[in-house]
């Protein structure tokens, strides 16, 4: 009974990692943000909440959007959290020191730190 228990478990490599695709959703927001379609990236994130709310680039990408609305205290926010769930991770860092530029310089920041032209 119990080996065919075991039999019904999928080996770790075949399991579905929680977050893989959350990385081409946050690049899908990049994209839809450098070409200065703010609706179209909130779009994105409803989408990316309902299917990765869990993931690290769902709280990365609700900063970019605060950032990218003008929502500086809440764009912090969400950079803080980010940066305590993934406290090594340097994007996050980039892109929070480049939102607090002038207007127009984050989203060419945001181009390059996701490795878009």
């Amino acid at each position: 009974m119990m080996l065919m228990l075991l039999a019904c478990i999928p080996p770790p490599a075949v399991r579905a990692t929680p977050c893989s695709g959350a990385e081409q959703m946050m690049l899908s927001i990049g994209k839809e943000l450098s070409a200065g379609n703010l609706s179209g990236a909130e779009q994105m994130l409803v989408e990316m909440d309902r299917m990765h709310a869990e993931c690290p680039q769902a709280i990365l990408a609700h900063a970019r959007i605060a950032a990218a609305n003008g929502a500086a205290v809440e764009a912090e926010d969400f950079f803080v959290r980010y940066a305590e769930v993934v406290p090594n991770e340097a994007q996050a860092r980039k892109v929070w020191n480049c939102s607090r530029k002038p207007a127009g310089s984050i989203h060419e920041m945001q181009r390059r730190s996701f490795g878009l032209r």
